[in-house]
This record gives C-alpha cells, structure tokens and sequence, in this order.
C-alpha cells in the first residue's frame, strides 16, 4: 500500500479474469478505459463488472 502526502492510500487492484495486477484503480482504469466510478462500483460489489477485454468478457475487480 502506497501512502501520498495527501494521506490517500492506494491499494492494487486485480482483475479476477485476466489474473492482471495493478498498482492502482487508476492504471486499470487507464488500461480498460473503465471510469474511476465504474470502477469504484464494481471493487464494492461483489457481482457487478466494469469494462470488457478484447473478446467483450465483462470484467470483476478485487483489491488485494
């Protein structure tokens, strides 16, 4: 976990079917054109996806 002058935590994030890690919400974001609140949405929710992969597979994130 990183810690910024601004005192937010950033934790890395994973995506449950590419097995991708990332440093941040944001780089994934970057990577799936996914918005910060899709995402946001979908780290909370259990079921729900934000963004699609090359072959349209609907994406689930966790924080690890």
């Amino acid at each position: 976990v990183q810690v910024f002058a601004n005192h937010k935590t950033v934790k890395k994030v994973r995506c449950i079917e590419t097995n991708e890690i990332f440093d941040s919400q944001i780089e994934a974001c970057k990577k799936y054109n996914i918005s910060p609140a899709m995402m946001c949405h979908a780290l909370k929710a259990t079921n729900h996806t934000a963004g699609k992969d090359a072959n349209g597979t609907r994406l689930h994130w966790e924080h690890i």
